[in-house]
């Protein structure tokens, strides 16, 4: 029987102590504070993140270094025999793009799934997923069933106080150099 990894990224919004205790592993994502950069859950935790966005700090984030990818690729499947990657979701980021094209590299050994979600429900589904493989679905499989239904999530959220959307207004209406 196939050994599967379940890989997300930081996205998901959970720990390191709960990702091991659920048997999701989980790629931390850099962002920078004022043009210095961290890697979330690693160099800065979610309490500092909304400090310095409370202390008026630009606080931005980009997708997971190639680097760093191919070494939890690597890492992974030199224990497991393949890895359903469920990166956030790709009308957010470039993160799957950049997966799908990466694990093309690895034979077949790496599934990338769009689950157009982020935060708790991407860690759901990566708990779903485990639960289909439990079920003796395969990777493709898996990914054909999430991606062909359509997101059906909403947010909403109401901030404390607008400045920092109105920082993030401005930023957008500085002239590129």
């Amino acid at each position: 029987m196939k050994k599967y990894a379940i890989l997300t990224d930081s996205s998901c919004d959970i720990d390191d102590k709960t990702a091991k205790e659920l048997g999701i592993y989980v790629l931390r994502m850099p962002l920078t504070i004022d043009e210095e950069e961290f890697i979330e859950g690693v160099d800065i935790d979610l309490t500092s993140i909304k400090q310095a966005m409370l202390d008026g700090k630009i606080v931005k984030t980009s997708q997971a270094q190639l680097g760093s990818l191919i070494k939890m690729y690597d890492h992974l499947l030199e224990e497991y025999d393949e890895i359903i990657h469920i990166p956030l979701s790709s009308g957010l980021s470039g993160m799957y793009q950049t997966a799908l094209v990466q694990s093309q590299n690895y034979e077949g050994r790496i599934t990338v799934i769009d689950a157009k979600c982020v935060c708790y429900p991407l860690t759901k589904l990566c708990l779903d997923v485990k639960e289909m493989l439990c079920e003796g679905k395969t990777p493709s499989e898996i990914k054909e069933a999430i991606e062909r239904v359509p997101s059906m999530m909403e947010a909403i959220i109401i901030p404390s106080d607008l400045n920092y959307l109105k920082r993030g207004e401005e930023l957008h209406r500085q002239p590129l150099p």
